[in-house]
């Protein structure tokens, strides 16, 4: 099967000044007002189409035993089963026809949805950044750790939704809790560290949304 992921990027250098903003909740509002807007801005960004083949070589199935937290078989198989299901239920209420169960639709599987993001988006580290695993933590932030070939750790936290539109708000919110991370990580070995938050959207059966915000530390 191939998914059709529209990735669109946002790649931007972020100072000490900035990481340390979100130390205090009184500084955060700063932070929103004078530095957001430049991470999301036009010349922060590219975009691109990436072809994902989920059967090529040893499948999806490696990328979900190497990047997700919990242990699970073929998650996009029930985000596959979810749409089907969705898609009967309109044509049966097109129709004028009962739905599969009176009063009831299907709900997107998310911890399903959540499983096949983190191994989307291992994927994508892997096969556009050419970033190596360092390691998956469990049950804390960030969700994975890569190093890049300049010897860098890329503190990775990835996100999933169904909904379609805007994520800015939802990334904004859930990079500045980044950064807090970073605001303390750094303090080991400053400027050896940097942070990305990769939202997935799952558009359809085959389609996905992938926006990944890349802040480096200048």
């Amino acid at each position: 099967m191939i998914l059709n992921v529209s990735v669109t990027e946002y790649r931007h250098p972020v100072t000490a000044h900035e990481v340390g903003l979100t130390r205090d909740t009184l500084t955060i509002s700063r932070l929103r007002e004078r530095y957001v807007p430049s991470w999301f801005s036009s010349r922060a960004r590219s975009q691109w189409q990436w072809q994902a083949d989920l059967d090529a070589g040893t499948g999806f199935q490696t990328y979900v035993d190497k990047y997700t937290e919990v242990t699970t078989s073929e998650p996009w198989n029930d985000v596959e089963l979810f749409f089907d299901r969705l898609a009967a239920v309109g044509r049966r209420a097109s129709y004028g026809g009962s739905l599969y169960y009176p009063g009831r639709y299907p709900l997107l599987n998310s911890a399903a949805m959540a499983n096949a993001a983190e191994a989307l988006a291992g994927w994508f580290c892997e096969e556009h950044y050419d970033w190596d695993l360092a390691t998956r933590p469990r049950r804390v932030s960030p969700d994975i750790v890569f190093r890049d070939k300049g010897g860098r750790w890329a503190l990775v936290e990835v996100k999933s939704t169904g909904r379609s539109g805007s994520v800015r708000a939802k990334m904004t919110n859930e990079m500045i809790k980044l950064l807090r991370i970073l605001a303390t990580t750094k303090l080991l070995r400053p400027r050896l560290y940097f942070v990305v938050l990769i939202m997935i959207q799952v558009a359809g059966p085959s389609d996905v949304k992938l926006t990944s915000l890349v802040l480096e530390e200048v």
